[in-house]
């Protein structure tokens, strides 16, 4: 039965490999992962001669990998290749359909890099005698527990990650790691010179229990010539492989079988629907417009995966690029709420259709003008964007002791804002195209168009946006304050949005088929 799977586990991967829209994307994904696999075996097998860093430097690669595998089917949804819901119609024990399963986990391009960089304890670890053997065998243990363990998460969170909450969780922890990765990229150097020099703290020694550090030690007291310590090691990281291997022979066991449970209705006794509006903007008119804005900000935060996920991400590049000038101390801080402004646009005003997809036409017949209809999703990102830069804006301004410059900044906000829709109204119309399906991968023209889409709205909008950061320059330099040029640069803004707005839907009134053309994707 072993062999059963693992043999499908080949053919279903090499049937997705030779996939017209899966090529590039797996391409991309094998030449990357083996790059940095090749990248961590040479930072390992370099630390032969470095006796004083090598335990504490093994230990965090050993977590951090460890880490990654678990966050992964948070963060992805899981390996569903071979899931085990396919087989429970099928006469297999348990203990054969596990088995099977093992085997096919350990069958991909995620255990192959983990294997190459792990790989890298042999040269810079491995002593010239049996010891060698004890680092082989915590090499592979380390493998297993990281496969076993990200499975067995994986299988019990499986309903929750195939639901939109968990989708949207894997999302932010994606966002989060992103950010808190660059936040401790500064501190890493004094944090491994301070594990490598200094007694270990609490916390430190709680990580050393662990089983991936622990494993981590015994390669280390091999190295030495500890192996009674090495083997006991070696052996309690063998045994949390295979506690994660009966874990997931549980959840799959209690699993089996299981109906999906069904969603309550949200819908009162009583009751003949939901409004549209929730209840915090039932404050808006009840218009084309702003029923446009509504459906938009609800899809952003209740509904669409994919718009959650580029609103995620304009913040964390919001975030690496804006957080080193946050700290400065200077009259021109509050303004660091504009350059946020700028990164969320570029993440959610490029595409402004691409969410609908073929539900365009529905915008077509609906009665009304359709350049409306573009003005309610310009609204519906600022109801979005405008809070962060809102509150970051005066939160700077009070903290740094620049009040005065808080409504510069949020008319330099303002400002950005104008411009930014403005080129994305135009980017939306006149180079339109469908945002990917969740499980749509490698569609051919999607991804590539969207990179040169997000490039060419950055340059088109750094050109129009020159002059308004000219007046603001100018402000601060004639005046010692940036608020008399932040709000002629608001004015310049809301001008060049009004022409560019105008112009893109006089287009979709034009070019409605056009549009629903390139909108639709290909059977």
């Amino acid at each position: 039965m072993v062999g059963v799977f693992l043999r499908l586990k080949l053919r279903l991967l090499l049937h997705g490999a030779l996939d017209r829209r899966n090529r590039v994307p797996a391409l991309l994904g094998l030449v990357g992962g083996l790059a940095f696999a090749v990248l961590v075996f040479a930072g390992l097998a370099g630390l032969r001669g470095l006796d004083q860093v090598r335990e504490p430097f093994l230990m965090v690669v050993f977590l951090t990998v460890f880490s990654v595998w678990l966050v992964g089917p948070l963060m992805t949804g899981g390996d569903h290749t071979v899931d085990p819901t396919y087989f429970e119609q099928l006469p297999l024990t348990p203990n054969r359909l596990v088995a099977g399963l093992a085997a096919a986990g350990f069958v991909g391009v995620g255990p192959l890099v983990t294997l190459i960089a792990l790989a890298g304890t042999l040269p810079g670890y491995a002593p010239a005698n049996a010891g060698a053997g004890l680092v082989v065998l915590a090499v592979l243990a380390e493998v297993a527990l990281c496969v076993l363990a990200s499975k067995a998460l994986g299988s019990a969170l499986s309903s929750v990650l195939r639901s939109r909450r968990g989708r949207d969780l894997g999302f932010l922890m994606l966002g989060a790691i992103a950010g808190g990765s660059y936040l401790l990229s500064n501190r890493m150097q004094e944090l491994v010179h301070d594990a490598a020099r200094l007694k270990p703290g609490v916390g430190t020694q709680l990580l050393a229990i662990l089983p991936p550090a622990a494993l981590a030690r015994s390669i280390v007291a091999a190295r030495d010539g500890s192996w009674l310590l090495s083997v006991a090691l070696l052996a309690y990281g063998v045994v949390a492989v295979v506690a994660c291997l009966w874990a997931w022979r549980f959840v799959v066991v209690r699993s089996a079988g299981r109906p999906p449970a069904s969603a309550p209705s949200r819908t009162r006794a009583g009751q003949a629907g939901l409004s549209l509006y929730p209840r915090l903007l039932r404050v808006l008119p009840a218009n084309r417009t702003w029923a446009v804005c509504v459906k938009e900000v609800r899809y952003y935060l209740f509904r669409e995966p994919r718009q959650m996920q580029q609103f995620v991400f304009g913040l964390v590049f919001a975030a690496v690029f804006t957080w080193r000038p946050m700290t400065e101390n200077g009259v021109t801080v509050p303004y660091t709420a504009v350059w946020v402004a700028f990164f969320l646009l570029i993440q959610v005003a490029g595409a402004l259709y691409g969410i609908d997809g073929e539900a365009f036409w529905g915008y077509a017949v609906a009665s009304g003008r359709l350049r409306r209809d573009l003005l309610g999703k310009d609204l519906a990102v600022a109801l979005l964007v405008g809070p962060v830069v809102g509150v970051l804006a005066i939160v700077l301004g009070i903290v740094k002791g620049h009040p005065a410059e808080i409504p510069g900044a949020l008319a330099g906000c303002a400002a950005m804002w104008f411009i930014w829709m403005g080129v994305g109204d135009q980017i939306s119309v006149r180079a339109a195209y469908p945002l990917p399906e969740p499980g749509e991968r490698g569609r051919s023209g999607i991804a590539f168009g969207a990179v040169a889409l997000v490039f060419l709205g950055l340059a088109l909008a750094v050109v129009l946006g020159l002059p308004a950061v000219g007046a603001v320059a100018l402000s601060f330099l004639w005046l010692g304050t940036g608020t008399p040029g932040a709000v002629l640069a608001a004015g310049y803004g809301l001008a060049v949005f009004l022409v560019l707005w105008g112009d893109a839907g006089r287009r979709i009134e034009r070019g409605i088929p056009e549009l629903d053309a390139a909108l639709t994707r290909p059977r």
